[in-house]
């Protein structure tokens, strides 16, 4: 994970939340993850914020592989 994602999850939390798409450009257009890489990705990803030497306290976050316009993209949700 680069350090946007870092930043923006850990202001989530200081916040009301929010959504995170991973496999979105910054201008909204679907690029999508590989689906071969999904499970691993979604994995790495919860590992990593569940990391307290990276983001301190951990928290809960759903994440969910949703399919648009045929690519898998995930959607995180930061309480």
């Amino acid at each position: 994970m680069n350090r946007d994602v870092f930043e923006t999850v850990c202001a989530f939390p200081n916040r009301n939340g929010g959504h995170l798409f991973l496999g979105v450009d910054d201008q909204g257009g679907v690029v999508g993850i590989d689906s071969d890489s999904i499970e691993k990705v979604k994995m790495d990803f919860v590992t990593a914020m569940n990391n307290p030497l990276k983001i301190s306290p951990t928290f809960y976050l759903s994440i969910e592989a949703v399919e648009i316009e045929n690519r898998t993209i995930l959607h995180i949700l930061v309480p």
